[in-house]
């Protein structure tokens, strides 16, 4: 059983059509990358997956379950951190335990528990001010990880970073998902990113948009450094180079 399968969604923005058709999967553990051009419908069918709008047609189903138009049951985590300058980097990631009732003091010792997986052990009482755009992009993913952890939507979370942070933190990313029992959804422009991260990667067209190719990535984890001047991984970017 898949954990996540989006099945002939579409979408329709007044007189505006954004996505037309679009079926894809994730299996357990997987991460799967949504590969496509600005404007054309990733971050709409993230929203629809996640439950906060509904499709003019189509299924979202999670443990095989119906879940479309339903709020609460994956992780979202959008480009900017959006963490809360006020709070401590404990308190803003120990905000969706509380939402589900927890005690303050209970949030926070649930959640320092992964504080060392994700590289911030030490950084608790820091604001996010303090804290360089890698580490505020770990605690945001941390967060996300603390609302949902088996199913995480992750929408160019290393967009907005330098293209050397940007690196590390896909290094960075791939040894904390070995640790973490979760699929994960990414959007991604970057066609290096996409195979380097990816198990599989869904390209779409432009608006409105549709899955035009689907390729697996069959190069062998855990991945660093060298992945990105290999034969494998050179074959398959001048292949989704083709189609773009």
């Amino acid at each position: 059983m898949n954990k996540i399968e989006v099945v002939g969604i579409s979408s329709r923005y007044e007189d505006l059509q954004v996505i037309e058709n679009i079926s894809l999967f994730a299996g357990e553990r997987e991460l799967v990358s949504i590969l496509g051009p600005s404007g054309c419908g990733k971050s709409t069918l993230f929203n629809i997956i996640s439950g906060l709008i509904k499709p003019d047609q189509g299924r979202v189903l999670i443990d095989g379950q119906e879940h479309t138009g339903r709020l609460g049951r994956v992780s979202y985590m959008h480009q900017k951190d959006l963490l809360f300058p006020w709070r401590t980097i404990i308190d803003n990631v120990c905000i969706p335990l509380i939402i589900k009732g927890k005690s303050i003091q209970q949030a926070r010792r649930a959640a320092n528990e992964y504080f060392e997986v994700f590289g911030l052990d030490g950084f608790q009482d820091k604001y996010p001010s303090q804290l360089s755009g890698g580490m505020r992009q770990r605690a945001a993913l941390l967060r996300t990880y603390m609302f949902k952890s088996d199913i995480m939507l992750l929408d160019e979370p290393f967009g907005g970073l330098d293209a050397i942070t940007k690196r590390k933190m896909q290094e960075w990313l791939m040894e904390v998902i070995r640790n973490l029992s979760s699929t994960i959804l990414f959007i991604t422009h970057d066609i290096d990113e996409a195979i380097f991260l990816s198990d599989r990667i869904y390209l779409f067209t432009e608006r409105p948009a549709s899955v035009s190719r689907v390729f697996s990535v069959d190069i062998e984890r855990p991945r660093g450094n060298k992945t990105f001047t290999s034969e494998r991984f050179n074959r398959l970017k001048e292949s989704i180079l083709e189609y773009l």
